[in-house]
């Protein structure tokens, strides 16, 4: 029956510690999932980049054929030009605003879990110890009830042993005497 409870209590064990490793697991996979999607904007953010520079590139070409056939249109290519400036900065402004966002919430999420795992082991522990405790108690006591039986059965034998001993030594004496007379 103790092999029983032990058997149990480490089928228990066992279990809660494959909770733990899923536990961790998912928590890995989700991490690797946000990355992935944030790499993927950075991505989406240099190729609008990318678009940028070269729509910036294509304007200045076209200024510079403008300024020199029509000198009339400046005005309106500068305005066009800062308008792209104007996006550039924007998509920087964003990009970092997102870039600071993306830290900060793979940084709360790898605490949480790192505290999630510590919280998870230290109760596994504690439960592992009580566990371990609560077995050692039930093998002491049986132990003293094996001394216990030992020890009454000495006794028992030793009182037996004394009266058989009485028994076979009055018994016969008494039986003498009454065949002398």
């Amino acid at each position: 029956m103790v092999e029983n409870s032990t058997d149990s209590q480490a089928a228990r064990a066992t279990r809660s510690a494959r909770a733990v490793t899923q536990h961790i697991e998912v928590s890995l996979a989700i991490l690797e999932r946000q990355a992935e999607q944030t790499n993927a904007r950075f991505e989406s953010l240099g190729e609008k980049f990318d678009r940028i520079l070269e729509r910036m590139e294509q304007l200045t070409l076209q200024t510079t054929k403008l300024i020199t056939s029509h000198d009339s249109q400046i005005h309106v290519l500068q305005d066009q030009l800062k308008a792209t400036m104007d996006d550039l900065k924007a998509t920087q402004a964003d990009f970092k605003n997102t870039t600071e966002r993306m830290s900060e919430k793979l940084s709360v999420q790898l605490n949480e879990a790192v505290d999630d795992m510590t919280t998870s082991l230290s109760e596994f522990r504690t439960d592992i110890t009580s566990k371990l405790t609560t077995v050692s108690d039930r093998v002491t006591a049986l132990e003293r009830w094996r001394y216990m039986l030992v020890g009454g059965g000495l006794v028992a034998g030793i009182v037996l042993l004394r009266a058989f001993e009485f028994v076979t030594g009055v018994v016969p004496s008494l039986f003498g005497n009454i065949a002398a007379k």
